[in-house]
């Protein structure tokens, strides 16, 4: 994770999946594996993260 009071940043799945957002806009979501290609796989408990890490980041957006 990193993260700034502008922006914030997320990786999951080895880099695969990656969730970012600035102040003031928009949650960006990239999925892509190692080669380029979508879709990318995800285990129960990566999905489980991904979406609380959205939930968090949705908030973090709210409050900016």
């Amino acid at each position: 994770m990193s993260e700034t009071e502008r922006s914030q940043l997320y990786e999951f799945s080895g880099g695969d999946v990656t969730l970012w957002a600035e102040a003031g806009e928009p949650i960006m979501l990239k999925s892509l594996d190692s080669v380029g290609q979508c879709p990318v796989e995800l285990t129960s408990d990566e999905a489980r993260d991904l979406a609380a890490k959205l939930l968090e980041l949705a908030e973090w957006c709210d409050r900016t």
